[in-house]
């Protein structure tokens, strides 16, 4: 066994016939350390940046052209090598080894290059960092605006689904009330002051519920003149007393368009629920049965969903409110 090692090693070391690499440097001390120093500096650092490359592919496993990536990592692998043969030649004239160290940078390099260049268009071809982020930020202004209604800048009904998710992860037992406010009347704005008086109205009446709601509640705007309202931590009557005193606000104020005053009311209808399994939708449909027993029964009130009084509250005062009529000039 130790001679078969033997005849292994004068082969590669020419049995004698070569010298080692330190006689052509005259076995000067001060330059002999000096390569040695620099080789193994240099092998240490060539043998670290492909750990650190195979790390980083393993951890991106979503990284394009992967293959190129190996390549590159071995081929500085088996530069690396040759820097630490370099070492051992210069005692050990292993020029065989070296030799085969060299032909293994040979056809590594050769094969990271013909991958390398077809690559190139591809890679090139790549969304830069910046239209990655110009991407993405056009990308979330498209969903924010998916949710939000253009005219009044409130979120729209595609808004509802994840107000339900967030409510849903309250205690179980939290109140929440739901109301879908309809505008008495409206169509006769339209066709008595035009759209452009309609869409103001619009914008006017989205301002007032801004500003009488809470921080913790949500408006919508659900379609055409209907908006609906969820109020966390209401129950059916603070619910509706606060629907109310919003219809009360509607009632108040009333907009200046182009020369042109109208005054609105609005109608109401009020459900309520617990956050625990949560259905917004249905409590949707049961405010929208109240609003429709709100019109029926005169506008300009609030009703209760399942409240078999048909007189609701009156929101304006005043049960036999006219259509939105001009006010003045």
């Amino acid at each position: 066994m130790g001679e078969g090692l033997a005849a292994v090693w004068r082969a590669v070391t020419g049995d004698g016939q070569f010298t080692p690499h330190g006689m052509c440097l005259l076995w000067d001390p001060a330059l002999v350390w000096t390569m040695v120093a620099s080789d193994l500096l240099i092998f240490l650092s060539y043998y670290s940046i492909p750990m650190a490359l195979f790390i980083f592919l393993r951890r991106r496993q979503d990284l394009r052209f992967r293959g190129i990536f190996y390549l590159a990592g071995f081929f500085v692998l088996a530069c690396g090598t040759t820097h630490l043969i370099s070492v051992l030649t210069l005692w050990q004239p292993a020029y065989w080894i070296a030799a085969a160290a060299k032909l293994l940078t040979a056809a590594v390099s050769v094969a990271t290059a013909v991958v390398a260049w077809p690559l190139l268009p591809k890679a090139v071809a790549l969304p830069s960092p910046q239209h990655l982020q110009e991407t993405r930020r056009a990308l979330l202004e498209a969903r924010e605006m998916a949710g939000k209604d253009p005219l009044t800048d409130l979120p729209n009904r595609r808004a509802l689904p994840q107000v339900a998710a967030v409510l849903r992860r309250s205690p179980a037992n939290r109140p929440v009330a739901v109301a879908m406010v309809d505008i008495d009347l409206f169509k006769s704005v339209n066709d008595t002051f035009g759209h452009g008086m309609g869409d103001a109205l619009l914008r006017h009446v989205a301002d007032v519920m801004r500003r009488c709601l809470g921080p913790s509640d949500t408006v919508v705007r659900f379609g055409g003149d209907e908006f609906v309202l969820v109020l966390p931590d209401a129950d059916a009557e603070a619910g509706e007393a606060a629907v109310a005193a919003l219809c009360r606000a509607v009632a108040v104020s009333p907009i200046w368009y182009e020369g042109q005053t109208v005054r609105l009311t609005a109608s109401a209808g009020v459900a309520a629920g617990r956050a625990g399994g949560l259905d917004l939708e249905a409590l949707i449909r049961e405010a929208d049965r109240a609003c429709y027993r709100a019109k029926a029964a005169g506008r300009d009130r609030v009703m209760l969903a399942g409240a078999e009084d048909v007189s609701g509250w009156m929101a304006g005062g005043d049960a036999s409110t006219p259509a939105p009529t001009p006010a003045g000039g």
